[in-house]
């Protein structure tokens, strides 16, 4: 969990390094950019939840889902939004492929020459590409496209984020692990 979670990666990338006293094959800047992935792919999950699913998905077309009415007015159901919001946010990473780019960032293999590197440098850009256009997006739809709901989309994007790292990201991470450890007892005789 300390190496695959996108925030404590980071803070356990530190730790190792000082005890190890060598760098690690998934840089630190590998993990700022993981990093980065994250926090701008929770902003399409906020942004296709409250824009494109009620017209997807006609049933979710009631006040809640209207420009007067973002987000819901108590605490928990608004806490069960974000939280919904996460997990398109998520499902979203998942389909971009964040997974993939871990893997190759992984790898190291930027230090290596031919088909290893341009492939790592490729998967670099895709990353620092799908991170920037998720928070000019987030910038275009507060400033120009919908900046009456400017606050109410900050607000509902933040809160998202938190429970998106804090809980879905954990969730992920360790459902991976448990994974793993039941593919490696299977191998074991």
């Amino acid at each position: 969990l300390k190496s695959n979670h996108a925030v404590l990666g980071i803070a356990h990338y530190k730790a190792v390094e000082k005890e190890s006293g060598k760098p690690q094959d998934f840089s630190l800047w590998q993990r700022c950019l993981f990093l980065a992935m994250a926090i701008g792919a929770a902003w399409p999950g906020v942004f296709l939840k409250y824009f494109y699913l009620p017209g997807w998905i006609p049933f979710l077309t009631d006040e809640a889902f209207n420009d007067l009415h973002l987000y819901p007015p108590t605490g928990l159901e608004h806490l069960i939004d974000s939280a919904l919001c996460a997990i398109i946010g998520s499902n979203i990473d998942m389909v971009l492929g964040r997974e993939v780019v871990r893997g190759i960032l992984k790898k190291d293999w930027e230090k290596r020459r031919g088909v290893h590197f341009a492939a790592s440098f490729a998967i670099s850009g895709y990353a620092i590409l799908l991170a920037g256009s998720c928070f000019a997006h987030l910038a275009y739809t507060l400033v120009i496209s919908k900046p009456h709901l400017a606050e109410q989309l900050l607000i509902k994007y933040m809160t998202t984020l938190v429970i998106k790292l804090a809980f879905v990201e954990t969730a992920t991470a360790t459902m991976k692990a448990v994974l793993a450890a039941r593919t490696e007892s299977k191998k074991v005789p």
